[in-house]
């Protein structure tokens, strides 16, 4: 533990960094196992970006796992944020992925990226949803799909267009 606490506090802290916040958010799987989602959040990392994800295997735990109830009731009204847009549980994570897109946007992120497996049918009805939110919301929105023959080049290129686009919204580059 000191070993790790010793190399955390070696790395140097950019003063007045303002990153490209990016939620990312979709099916579960697709969001917490790297090999699946082609290390998504080490290269949105890699472009200075800041990451959040909208389900972790946290969150499953204490949803199905758990008693604690306060978490339950404040899961609860987090998806109920999803009501206006689907308003029930169509299976999968897409309630999830509707109720953190708009999260993200309450919490002032700058985009949110959706990341589902390819024939998801859950996923594809939130796929479908999401460009409502951001136009509601002002929310930029991009969608990638990931199986066995996803592109690792055209992935990256995805994601560079992405946080280019975001930082220009936010100012940081002419």
């Amino acid at each position: 533990m000191a070993r790790y606490k010793e190399k955390i506090s070696a790395i140097e802290e950019k003063k007045n960094s303002d990153p490209v916040r990016i939620g990312l958010v979709g099916e579960i799987y697709t969001l917490i196992e790297p090999y699946v989602n082609l290390n998504v959040e080490k290269k949105l990392g890699s472009l200075g970006a800041e990451v959040y994800r909208g389900i972790t295997l946290t969150d499953w735990i204490k949803t199905h796992l758990s008693m604690d109830m306060r978490y339950k009731r404040a899961r609860r009204r987090a998806l109920d944020k999803a009501k206006p847009y689907l308003g029930l549980c169509i299976g999968g994570h897409a309630w999830e992925t509707i109720a953190a897109t708009i999260e993200f946007c309450e919490k002032g992120l700058d985009g949110v990226i959706q990341i589902l497996p390819f024939g998801c049918m859950p996923e594809i009805v939130a796929e479908s949803i999401i460009p409502t939110i951001s136009r509601d919301l002002g929310l930029p929105a991009m969608t990638v799909t990931v199986d066995e023959l996803t592109g690792e080049a055209g992935y990256m290129t995805r994601l560079e267009a992405f946080v280019d686009l975001l930082s220009q919204k936010k100012g940081k580059i002419s």
